[in-house]
């Protein structure tokens, strides 16, 4: 993830950055199958921007053409349409547009499928479609980005460490983002896994309070380790 988001920084000009410090990015949101229309995309690029073009979209000749409407943009988030099925259409037609794709697919959970690249002045970031990989991905990748793009360092959220509150198993050769519920015992926190962990599932995407960070290298992880947890809203019990 870190090698990742070092890419995307990377990849910005020192004399872009300073033309636009503490200015507002415009962003282009595109959604691929109607992904564009949930209140949890909008409400991202909502918050992320000053100004986001939200395009809802359903074909690949309305794609080709809201993708050069949005060339311009100073960052382009797509949703969904970057996975491997029939449908998946999105990275396919940004390397059909002139569109440099970096890198494609992270070695995480959930995520994978993500992708990263250059159009033009534009930085483009596919998301996948699911609800969590969507959140997921967009907090690690796209926020810092466009936190950098208007002047700011860092993603602007809490890293602090938790307890876990059960044991988790996962494929060791993944980094895994755990959807979970904080909550404080004392002076600890303790994160507690949402009981779906299902990507596709809504409720993992709406009803957590952070992300646990589970390293790759390790197929499971005992009950009361000690994990870095990304906050995404103040634990139960919290001042």
């Amino acid at each position: 993830m870190i090698e990742c988001a070092s890419v995307i920084e990377r990849t910005w000009h020192v004399e872009r950055l300073t033309r636009l410090l503490r200015q507002f990015p415009v962003v282009a949101l595109v959604g691929a199958r109607q992904v564009g229309k949930s209140t949890l995309a909008r409400a991202a690029a909502e918050r992320a921007s000053g100004g986001a073009t939200i395009l809802d979209l359903e074909d690949p000749r309305a794609l080709a053409r809201a993708l050069r409407a949005v060339r311009r943009h100073d960052a382009i988030v797509t949703v969904g349409g970057v996975s491997v099925g029939d449908r998946d259409l999105v990275r396919a037609a940004l390397e059909a547009a002139g569109a440099r794709i970096d890198f494609w697919r992270v070695a995480m959970r959930p995520g994978k499928p993500f992708a990263f690249g250059r159009w033009g002045r534009a930085a483009v970031f596919g998301l996948p479609g699911n609800p969590a990989s969507a959140l997921v991905t967009f907090e690690l990748f796209v926020r810092p980005a466009l936190r950098l793009l208007a002047g700011l360092r860092g993603s602007g959220r809490l890293l602090l460490p938790a307890r876990l509150s059960e044991r988790v198993e996962k494929p060791a050769g993944l980094a895994v983002y755990l959807r979970v519920r904080l909550r404080r015992e004392g002076s600890a926190l303790v994160a507690q896994p949402l009981p779906t962990q299902v990507s596709g599932n809504l409720s993992s995407a709406a009803l957590l309070d952070g992300l646990a960070i589970l390293p790759a290298g390790r197929a499971a992880v005992g009950r009361g380790a000690t994990l870095e947890v990304i906050v995404l809203r103040a634990p139960a019990g919290a001042p």
